[in-house]
């Protein structure tokens, strides 16, 4: 049976996530570029099933090696992740023009690295399902005046957010979510994952806003939204009982 590759920058701290996770212990090979130009011939060599690539990348920027293979026809297909400093627009602007498949922030976030990765890989997020969860949200650029809306539906990856005060997919945010009965608001940065825009409804279903991925959310936000929402499960289980009975 051919082992899948993953291939990453040459980056000590990657290589350590992704040896620590679940990639490693289910058997997935990881490869390490020490420059852009040995990524790429990795590609060509090796066929990986996912590239992490760093912009900084030497002899080859990770931007460049990324517009080669998917202005390749037989390497186009490689999922490609593209590592960005977070507050860089120029970096971001970089990645976006070389058709990456998605974007990591440094410092990087295991969580926040895995899910992406899941999902480029079709693998099965491990990520509790977002769940409906209506509770007051501020939203905005950071450093500027936060706009108020409300989540729609929640878990601590991300949610959506009812709010006219919409943004260009990609814009890094700051986000403030009331929690019932926390004295102050969880706070993070948070990246627009997805816009439903009042002229393009990409979900129906939902209302004028966001789909917001929470980015370094501490273990403190994450145990408050978790928590809150298993008190709405528990909550819930009387209402399910009663109709079925």
């Amino acid at each position: 049976m051919n082992q899948k590759k993953i291939l990453l920058a040459n980056d000590p701290e990657l290589l350590q996530i992704l040896k620590d996770s679940f990639f490693n212990r289910m058997g997935f090979r990881l490869l390490v570029a020490k420059s852009g130009q040995q990524a790429f011939e990795i590609i060509e060599e090796e066929d990986p099933v996912l590239a992490i690539l760093d912009l900084a990348m030497p002899d080859l920027a990770g931007d460049e090696c990324c517009r080669k293979v998917k202005n390749d026809p037989f390497l186009r297909s490689t999922p490609i992740i593209l590592l960005a400093h977070a507050g860089r627009e120029k970096e971001l602007a970089r990645c976006r023009k070389a058709a990456c498949d998605d974007i990591v922030l440094k410092p990087v976030k295991e969580e926040h690295l895995l899910v992406i990765a899941c999902n480029l890989l079709n693998i099965i997020d491990r990520a509790p399902e977002r769940v409906p969860a209506q509770v007051p949200a501020k939203v905005g650029l950071p450093a500027k005046k936060l706009h108020s809306g409300n989540t729609l539906n929640l878990n601590s990856g991300g949610a959506f957010i009812k709010t006219s005060k919409l943004q260009p997919i990609d814009t890094l945010l700051a986000l403030e979510v009331s929690i019932p009965e926390l004295p102050e608001p969880v706070r993070c940065q948070g990246r627009v994952a997805w816009v439903n825009h009042p002229e393009w409804l990409k979900n129906p279903k939902l209302p004028v806003g966001m789909g917001v991925q929470f980015l370094g959310l501490d273990k403190q936000g994450v145990e408050a939204i978790c928590s809150y929402l298993d008190l709405l499960a528990t909550q819930a289980l009387p209402q399910v009982k009663k109709q079925k009975g």
